[in-house]
């Protein structure tokens, strides 16, 4: 089972921030919770371990961007991701990158 921040990041910040990004209120974060699960043919994430989950998520991450245009918060990142400058944005996945690393 992922760890309880996974959970959290994922109700708590991916998903309202996607319903952020197309204008939606916050409740429509169980349909497309339900609408990523379908896209990845997950039966549940309850069951998904970090490894799975943080890929679930970058899944996630790759179907906003490349068929919605639609950029939000990876883990760690700022919430503002769409205000950034792509130097900042660079930065910040360098030093996310060595954090990775140690």
């Amino acid at each position: 089972m992922a760890s309880l921040w996974l959970f959290r990041y994922y109700r708590g910040v991916l998903l309202p921030s996607i319903c952020d990004a197309w204008s939606l209120d916050h409740e429509a974060s169980d349909y497309l919770h339900e609408a990523f699960k379908t896209a990845f043919d997950i039966d549940s994430t309850a069951f998904l371990d970090d490894d799975d989950f943080i890929n679930y998520i970058d899944n996630i991450h790759g179907l906003l961007v490349t068929e919605f245009g639609t950029m939000v918060p990876h883990v760690n990142e700022p919430d503002n991701v769409e205000a950034i400058t792509m130097r900042q944005f660079l930065n910040i996945w360098k030093q996310q990158a060595l954090n990775n690393r140690l």
